[in-house]
């Protein structure tokens, strides 16, 4: 499985404290896998694993991965790159 770049600029977290130019490439860059869902299982109820970790070899903590539907995690991450990163993934996923 291959990581792919999303589309749109790098993302800068703090425009206020740091520097970046989006036009010279300066930034986070963003990536994702595409995962699909016959590829995962359900794990509590609201998250969801991976069945087979070997789909992400040399990732030690493949086992560790949950996904959640987009508007939970959006709703748990207080994180202000990866709620970036949810917004850019669903403009790329519809």
């Amino acid at each position: 499985m291959r990581s792919v770049e999303m589309p749109g600029p790098p993302i800068n977290s703090s425009r206020m404290f740091f520097v970046a130019d989006p036009v010279k490439g300066q930034g986070v860059h963003a990536f994702m896998y595409r995962v699909s869902e016959t590829d995962l299982e359900p794990d509590d109820g609201e998250s969801f694993r991976i069945k087979d970790t070997a789909l992400f070899p040399g990732f030690k903590m493949a086992s560790e991965l949950r996904f959640f539907r987009w508007k939970k995690a959006v709703l748990l991450t207080a994180d202000v790159l990866a709620l970036a990163a949810l917004a850019r993934i669903k403009v790329v996923l519809g």
